[in-house]
């Protein structure tokens, strides 16, 4: 139940940080100190929050796939999003400078890259122990 309540909490707020983006990036390209002073002010309450909830929502999946409450196989928490999310960390940390396209890639996609990743694996894992049917 918790689970449901912080995924409907994220996701008015996952939309309504995201329906900003292109507001923010026209203002940070003004290189008004007064207007980005204002967005940095209306954001970091919003991401603050973002990521909180977020990290609390990896760790229960995490923690739903090791105590086997899920039909994932355990092995599956290997990579879980909370797992992938530390080794994109990692991978950017130790890219050399010269790799700033990569490293902005991982950057960008960080919170979302986790969770195809972990999908995919997860979707042809259950199809192959056949506990989940994917014809229609």
């Amino acid at each position: 139940m918790i689970f449901l309540v912080i995924c409907l909490y994220l996701t008015p707020i996952g939309v309504g940080l995201h329906g900003t983006l292109a507001f923010v990036g026209d203002v940070i390209q003004s290189r008004d100190a007064g207007l980005i002073e204002g967005i940095r002010d209306y954001w970091e309450p919003w991401a603050y929050s973002l990521v909180f909830f977020y990290a609390i929502v990896l760790v229960l999946i995490l923690m739903l796939i090791l105590t086997g409450r899920t039909l994932y196989p355990r092995w599956i928490a290997l990579v879980s999003p909370i797992v992938l999310l530390a080794f994109t960390v990692i991978v950017i940390a130790i890219l050399p400078d010269s790799a700033t396209g990569l490293k902005m890639f991982l950057s960008v996609t960080g919170l979302i890259l986790p969770f195809l990743i972990f999908f995919a694996i997860t979707t042809w894992a259950l199809v192959r122990r056949r506990k989940l049917s994917l014809s229609l």
